[in-house]
């Protein structure tokens, strides 16, 4: 019985990996055209920012950094970052085929655990 909670412990947690979303990093150009959302911007001298959708405004070639405390404390300690000085952004997009995938592998993990819970317990009476 210990061999069979591992054992589902083992397989959910790969489930929880693979998720509905996944990272992708795409180009400026891309992502200028896409639907907004969280990002992480990488700078060409190394440095990253997470950004939430709406902490940030594109205007121009300028990415502004938007305050959302209430003692307008700006979390992430720059203004504004040009688009110039972006390498890359990574943005969270969702993934169709990964959560078909984990819904029916879980499905089957569940109704076999289930399975063979319910026939030890036949055994044991």
């Amino acid at each position: 019985m210990k061999k069979i909670i591992i054992i589902s412990l083992i397989v959910s947690t790969a489930l929880y990996s693979t998720g509905c979303y996944s990272p992708k990093y795409i180009t400026k150009e891309d992502w200028l055209k896409s639907a907004k959302g969280d990002i992480k911007v990488l700078k060409f001298d190394s440095t990253s920012y997470i950004l939430r959708e709406g902490w940030y405004e594109v205007k121009s070639d300028t990415m502004f950094i938007i305050s959302k405390s209430k003692f307008n404390i700006n979390p992430i300690g720059v203004s504004y970052i040009a688009l110039s000085d972006i390498k890359e952004i990574e943005k969270k997009e969702y993934n169709g085929t990964n959560t078909a995938i984990m819904i029916t592998v879980s499905t089957v993990v569940i109704t076999l655990l289930v399975g063979v819970i319910i026939f030890f317990a036949s055994i044991k009476q």
